[in-house]
């Protein structure tokens, strides 16, 4: 761009020169040698200017074809650009692993809010109009922090029952259920008087109550009945 402007100054002053050498011939013609010596001196200067002139005429050539090459490379290289990266990026999509899929985490209503603890108890049951006792039914209650009664649906919990006649010796019963609710203190279980031993001889008290509930993330809570309150209220 610099160079182009030179050319137009360049021009410019040639013109002038030009302008100031005709005017000085013309004065040459009617006056003496002084004019002829100026004359010499513009025409000197002009032919150095035309001279400066045509050498940046040509620099100014060569530098646009230079610019018009470059540029040509500089597209040619802006698209074989373009055609690495969209490569790179599909070669960089196509080696990254997978992510692995993010644990679930438990759903709320695998939680019993609030569970602190439980109660458990043995009733009488029949099942016929005869008024006479058939078995116990086991009887389940969830209570939360402040003993109030625990209501839950949709959260499965297993419930195993057990029965003994002595705390110090083996399982004489022994029962799981599972259940996905609680509607207060219901029955989670009805247990016949035949499917137990026979009270041994010397015991004159109802086998001991013990009821271990498993919850999926609270962990698991009891109630174990003792040889004072063994949580069992009829046994024949």
């Amino acid at each position: 761009m610099k160079s182009k402007w030179r050319l137009f100054l360049f021009m410019g002053l040639i013109l002038l020169m030009t302008s100031s050498i005709v005017g000085c011939n013309e004065s040459y013609t009617e006056k003496d040698g002084q004019g002829r010596n100026e004359y010499d001196t513009l025409k000197s200067d002009y032919d150095t200017l035309k001279a400066e002139y045509n050498t940046l005429e040509a620099e100014y050539d060569t530098l646009e074809d230079e610019y018009t090459t470059l540029t040509a490379d500089y597209n040619a290289l802006k698209v074989l650009y373009d055609d690495v990266s969209n490569e790179l990026a599909e070669i960089k999509q196509s080696s990254e692993p997978e992510p692995e899929p993010t644990p679930e985490e438990p759903e709320d209503q695998q939680v019993i809010e609030d569970l602190a603890y439980i109660q458990a108890s043995g009733w009488p049951y029949s099942d016929d109009a005869d008024p006479e006792s058939e078995g116990v039914d086991v009887r389940l209650s969830y209570y939360n922090s402040k003993s109030e009664l625990i209501y839950f649906t949709d959260v499965s919990v297993k419930v195993t029952v057990e029965l003994y006649w002595y705390s110090n010796i083996g399982i004489k019963f022994l029962q799981q259920v599972i259940t996905d609710s609680s509607g207060g203190f219901e029955s989670i279980l009805r247990i016949p008087f035949d499917a137990i031993e026979k009270r041994p001889s010397g015991c004159t008290r109802n086998p001991i109550l013990v009821v271990v509930v498993n919850t999926p993330i609270q962990g698991d809570f009891e109630y174990h009945g003792t040889e004072k309150a063994t949580g069992i209220f009829s046994w024949p």
